[in-house]
């Protein structure tokens, strides 16, 4: 939601802050599944009335649940770190645009789109604001936790065939780093340590061979002009000597 003061001739933005609580239940499948039902509930895209089948905030650039205006957002909005499902602790080198609005194959920038039913259902115009967004995260990652432990329990499917699966280690073999990747270390290098600042690392891991094979960097430079300004001007109201 965006306010305009006319008196001023500025505008402010209400920017929407979650607080969401984990559950605490010992048993992690039962603590899993509350917490899907409860982040469900914060998610679902607010419905138009008296045409409840139909979305209230549909517009591109906008958040299903809230209706803020995503466009008026600081450049650096969705450039937070994405949570861990079981820790809840930051993944360095992961955050929401990174996931989100770069493309996994290509590196090249995208777009993300909510949906009518949350993870199913037709595509909306509309998005989801950094805090939904990262509620997002935590819940496809525990739709997929749910998937693979179904999987793993074989289900009715496997059971009433008497099919179980088993379990069968590859072993890795040390592959050697090409000369091309030993050179262009330090540029790497030199993108993590700023990442979140103007430069986004994406690294891709291997399910197979479980080693990184695929990493793009992304540099933005209305980021990085942002940064050098305040950095500027926090010298510049600095007293010489740090006194």
């Amino acid at each position: 939601m965006q306010v305009s003061d006319p008196q001023n001739n500025s505008s402010h933005l209400f920017l929407p802050k979650l607080k969401f609580i984990p559950d605490k239940d010992p048993d992690p499948s039962k603590r899993r599944k509350k917490n899907i039902k409860a982040i469900r509930k914060i998610l679902k895209p607010k419905r138009s009335f008296p045409l409840l089948f139909l979305p209230a905030y549909n517009a591109p650039g906008q958040c299903c649940v809230s209706g803020t205006n995503l466009r008026n957002l600081p450049s650096d909005a969705y450039d937070k770190l994405l949570l861990d499902p079981d820790t809840f602790q930051p993944m360095e080198g992961r955050t929401l645009v990174s996931e989100f609005f770069v493309d996994a194959i290509t590196g090249i920038p995208s777009t993300f789109t909510a949906r009518s039913n949350i993870t199913g259902g037709y595509p909306l115009n509309s998005s989801y604001a950094p805090d939904f967004l990262q509620m997002y995260w935590l819940l496809t990652q525990w739709i997929t936790q749910e998937e693979t432990e179904r999987q793993n329990n074989n289900g009715k499917f496997f059971r009433k065939r008497g099919i179980s699966m088993k379990v069968i280690p590859i072993p890795m073999r040390k592959r050697d780093r090409p000369q091309m990747l030993k050179d262009i270390e330090p540029l790497f290098e030199a993108a993590l340590k700023y990442e979140g600042k103007g430069a986004h690392v994406h690294q891709y891991r291997n399910p197979v061979s479980n080693e990184v094979d695929l990493a793009t960097i992304t540099l933005d430079l209305r980021v990085m002009r942002q940064n050098s300004a305040v950095d500027l001007s926090t010298e510049e109201a600095t007293p010489n000597g740090g006194e």
